[in-house]
């Protein structure tokens, strides 16, 4: 547009048949929290009741869900069917429309829907604006655009991945000195049109158009050395408001929280790198969505909700373009999400604040409660050829059937009563997921021809099995599973409902443009 103001303006449209395929019984993820409940006939309880009650029940009586169920009955349950998408290797598919999708078979506004089950026609716009001042000292755009924020390496980061879906925001990058940035970003979050999956989640049964009206913004400070980098910021998810303190660029959201009160889904997160020009690099990173001061025991009690990530890239000499990536990310269970409140100011209803945006994770693709090794190699041995190869080792507390683990969904919540008592001990209460995932790749570009193309593929396969605990080990309520510790034996298995799976994925595409 000039010199200093710049734009891009992407539309696609898209067609797409995609089936997601169910899996067991469906997940529990919380009640409505704030609620009366009328008394329940055949209780023994005659009064109306909340969940701090029921939850009392379970505490006063190590957790026997017999017993709280025969005192007041249990709260209406809210629960997610759980679909698998198989046409992609786990955590690799990134949808590109946006909205809903019209199914072909009903071209109409009933035909709108929020997946393609059957062939199903959409599209998305996504653009920006940009413009830099004093030398490119300050950068300022706005736009509807994808993002990557603290991340120590390509899809890494742990607050603002770019494995997340674009959404429109307003950002800032100040250079203060050569040394250190200072960045900030609000923008408004997109509803995740999912009731082919979470309609009976909603509390009060509120349609997800109004339980997800949520604003983000996130600020960031960093200090960048040849050798050092070190960042710090804070992130929140509030539901939108005319809350200035959100806005303003020079206000950690945690502190500010404090004054305004504890309405809002705020974290802290930071990261940690050292490295070697021509060698590579080494690094830490933590997101911090909640932590109940130093007595809990951060491996176990529930409340401690963090990821944490340790890794490295390394550059391979004699090899042209050459680097091996390895990481070990763990996501805690609960972590990128928050119960449900009906008292937030300027909504009298519920509305919910996890840190998701189209239904997905702001942050780092691993869903709650599952950790990842990731191993990644590549290379350019010619020009406009690239290679990879990648080898993930992911484990996953099972989001279905009967050993369920609370807090491994997005849309899990975190009981509001009793949550101290609640532990977590991974691998050791209830069913877990184990993947082994392997993939390789290759893309292949050039602009020699009268239309330049890039033509690229992949191959990959997946061993999937999950272990469980024995049942006399096992009853799940929403204070967790006190029958199970950290010393809990788990064992493989192989059934109807938790089984064996193998599979292969081909994708192959090719891209034509021109200039």
């Amino acid at each position: 547009m000039s010199r200093y103001i710049s734009y891009t303006l992407k539309v696609l449209i898209d067609v797409t048949r995609m089936p997601l395929y169910e899996c067991g019984t469906d997940y529990f993820v919380g009640y409505s929290w704030f609620n009366t409940f009328p008394a329940k006939e055949g209780t023994e309880n005659t009064k109306p009741y909340e969940v701090g009650d029921y939850a009392d029940a379970l505490a006063d009586n190590d957790n026997d869900k017999s017993v709280a169920d025969a005192k007041y009955g249990e709260p209406d349950r809210r629960t997610i069917r759980t679909l698998k998408n198989t046409a992609y290797l786990p955590f690799a598919y990134k949808k590109k429309w946006s909205g809903q999708m019209y199914l072909l078979e009903n071209m109409s506004a009933s035909g709108l829907e929020g997946w393609p089950q059957t062939l199903g026609v959409s599209g998305t716009i996504n653009a920006e604006i940009r413009t830099s001042l004093l030398n490119n000292s300050i950068s300022i755009g706005a736009g509807r655009i994808n993002h990557e924020w603290a991340a120590m390496d390509t899809g890494s980061s742990l607050v603002l991945n770019r494995s997340a879906q674009p959404f429109f925001s307003a950002d800032m990058t100040v250079e203060l000195f050569p040394f250190l940035t200072y960045s900030a970003l609000t923008g408004i979050l997109e509803y995740p049109n999912q009731d082919y999956m979470a309609e009976s989640s909603w509390p009060d049964g509120i349609e997800d158009d109004s339980l997800f009206q949520n604003a983000f913004s996130l600020n960031m400070i960093e200090l960048d050395y040849k050798y050092f980098h070190f960042d710090f910021g804070s992130s929140v998810v509030w539901p939108k408001r005319f809350e200035i303190g959100y806005i303003f660029p020079l206000v950690n959201f945690v502190e500010y929280q404090n004054h305004i009160g504890d309405n809002d889904n705020c974290a802290l997160f930071g990261d940690i790198m050292f490295r070697k020009p021509g060698l590579g690099s080494i690094w830490a990173s933590l997101y911090l969505d909640e932590i109940n001061g130093l007595n809990n025991n951060p491996l176990t009690s529930s409340r401690a909700m963090f990821a944490g990530q340790l890794g490295t890239k390394i550059i391979i000499p004699k090899l042209p373009f050459a680097s091996v990536s390895m990481r070990y990310t763990k996501v805690e269970p609960f972590c990128y999400t928050h119960h449900s409140i009906n008292y937030t100011p300027w909504y009298s209803h519920y509305v919910c604040e996890s840190y998701t945006n189209n239904g997905e994770c702001l942050g780092y693709y691993l869903p709650p409660n599952a950790d990842e090794f990731f191993f990644r190699f590549e290379t350019t041995p010619v020009r406009g050829l690239s290679t990879s190869f990648q080898y993930q080792f992911i484990r996953h507390g099972a989001d279905y059937g009967t050993q369920q683990v609370q807090g491994s969904s997005l849309y899990s919540e975190l009981s509001n009563a009793n949550r101290d008592d609640i532990e977590k001990h991974f691998l050791h209460d209830g069913a877990y997921n184990w993947m082994h995932i392997i993939s390789a790749g290759a893309s292949y570009s050039t602009k020699k021809t009268k239309v330049p193309f890039n033509i690229y593929g992949s191959l990959g396969f997946l061993y999937s099995y999950y272990t469980m605990i024995d049942d006399e080990d096992y009853e799940m309520t929403i204070l967790g599973n006190h029958k199970a510790d950290g010393n809990t034996k788990y064992h493989f298995v192989d059934n109807d409902e938790y089984p064996v799976q193998c599979g292969i994925v081909m994708t192959f595409g090719i891209k034509l443009w021109n200039f």
